[in-house]
């Protein structure tokens, strides 16, 4: 599992088509084509082949660390493949993610959840200091 955080100060996100890679790609329910968030932690996430599911709550801390660094409870979790050359299957992901989301839900973050299966245009707005991004694996 692979993620690349960002302290933004505003992203938006546009779905603009459906994914056809990989083969097995499956696609989650289109809530809203445009999202956005403002004072947020972007957190784009791609889960690997082997990548064991109880890994997913070190990234949990992780996120919840940078919100504290930060002092901001907004969160954007961003489904991304581009990460990684060795994708887990779709629906090992979405199970993954799924429990990513369930353990976010359960404290004081603010969440915003990113359509997974989708080619977006991507707007990022990122604060100018130390540490306003990172690159975590898990």
């Amino acid at each position: 599992m692979k993620s690349l955080l960002f302290h933004c100060k505003d992203f938006g996100s546009v779905i603009t088509g459906l994914s056809t890679r990989p083969d097995d790609m499956v696609h989650g329910d289109i809530l809203d084509e445009k999202q956005s968030a403002h004072n947020c932690i972007l957190a784009f996430v791609t889960i690997e082949k082997g990548d064991a599911i109880e890994k997913s709550s070190e990234l949990v801390q992780e996120i919840y660390k940078f919100c504290k660094d930060t002092d901001h409870n907004n969160v954007f979790l961003c489904p991304f493949a581009h990460l990684s050359n060795s994708l887990a299957s779709a629906k090992d992901a979405l199970v993954i993610l799924e429990k990513i989301v369930n353990e976010l839900k359960t404290s004081d973050i603010n969440l915003t959840e990113g359509h997974f299966g989708s080619d977006k245009e991507l707007l990022i707005h990122l604060y100018g200091h130390p540490g306003n991004a990172r690159y975590r694996e898990f």
